[in-house]
C-alpha cells in the first residue's frame, strides 16, 4: 500500500526540512522506495538545486528529476504569493498536483514538505493547505517543544480541520535537557496539546548537533517518530 504525508510547520524555522529528511532517509535506509517533494522553495539564489529540496532528495536516495522534486524556485525569501508578485511569474497549481501525484505513484512512501506554515499563501486564493487537501493526504505537523507552542500548534490543527485536511500526528522538535531545565512548559506541552487537539504526538525529537547529514542522523530522527 502506497502512503504519502504532507509535512507542515507551526512556523518558519521549526525544523520541517530536518524532520522530513530524517523520515525520508530513515525509510530509504530500510529499503523502501521513498519519494520527496518541495513544491515551492523561496530564498534560493543561483542555478542548481535549492538547499531544502537538495537535502530531501539526498535523503530519499532516488533518481527523481529536480523539476519534479521542486517545480517552483524563487529568489526572494518571502511567501510564494509575494514571490510571484515580485518576479512576475505565475504558479500553476494543477502542475504541482500532477507532479505530486506522479511522485506518489512512483514510490512506496512519499513526504511532501510545504513552505512555511499551513496558511502561507500560494496566490490570492490558495494556501499550502490546498496541496494536501487536493491530494487527499494527511498532515504531519512539526512544532517546537517550548513555551508558545501550544497556541501555534492548536491554531495549525484548527486551520487544517477548517480546510478539510486530516492530521496524522504532531512531531515536537528541538527538544533537549537544557531546554527542559530553563523552560518547565516542555514537561507539560505534549499532553496538553494532545488533549486540546485530539491529535497524537507521534514523536519528540531532540536537538541534534553532533551528527552529520547521513544514515546515522536520519535513523536517529526516524526512530523517534511513529507513523501508522
Amino acid at each position: 500500500m502506497r502512503r504519502a504525508y504532507f509535512v507542515t510547520g507551526t512556523d518558519t524555522g521549526v525544523g520541517k526540512t530536518f524532520i522530513t529528511a530524517g523520515l525520508a532517509g530513515h525509510y530509504a535506509t530500510q529499503g523502501h522506495s521513498v519519494g520527496v517533494m518541495k513544491p515551492i522553495e523561496t530564498g534560493h539564489e543561483g542555478p542548481g538545486w535549492p538547499e531544502d529540496a537538495l537535502k530531501l532528495h539526498h535523503a530519499a536516495q532516488n533518481d527523481d528529476e529536480q523539476d519534479m522534486v521542486v517545480p517552483y524556485i524563487f529568489q526572494p525569501p518571502v511567501s510564494p504569493w509575494a514571490a510571484t508578485k515580485m518576479s512576475g511569474r505565475v504558479i500553476d497549481f494543477s502542475a504541482i498536483i500532477q507532479k505530486a501525484t506522479d511522485i506518489m505513484a512512483r514510490h512506496q512512501i512519499t513526504f511532501i514538505e510545504g513552505a512555511g506554515g499551513l496558511a502561507v499563501p500560494i496566490d490570492e486564493i490558495l494556501t499550502m493547505a490546498d496541496i494536501p487537501r487536493q491530494l487527499q493526504i494527511p498532515l504531519i505537523i512539526v512544532s517546537r517543544s517550548g513555551l508558545g507552542t501550544i497556541n501555534h500548534t492548536v491554531l495549525t490543527v484548527e486551520y487544517a480541520k477548517s480546510r478539510g485536511v486530516d492530521v496524522a500526528g504532531i512531531v515536537m522538535n528541538q527538544h533537549s535537557q537544557e531546554l527542559m531545565k530553563r523552560d518547565p512548559s516542555c514537561w507539560h506541552n505534549p499532553a496538553i496539546i494532545e488533549k486540546m487537539t485530539n491529535v497524537p504526538i507521534i514523536g519528540v525529537v531532540p536537538t541534534v548537533s553532533a551528527l552529520r547529514e547521513g544514515p546515522e542522523l536520519w535513523t536517529s530522527v526516524g526512530e523517534k517518530i511513529r507513523l501508522g
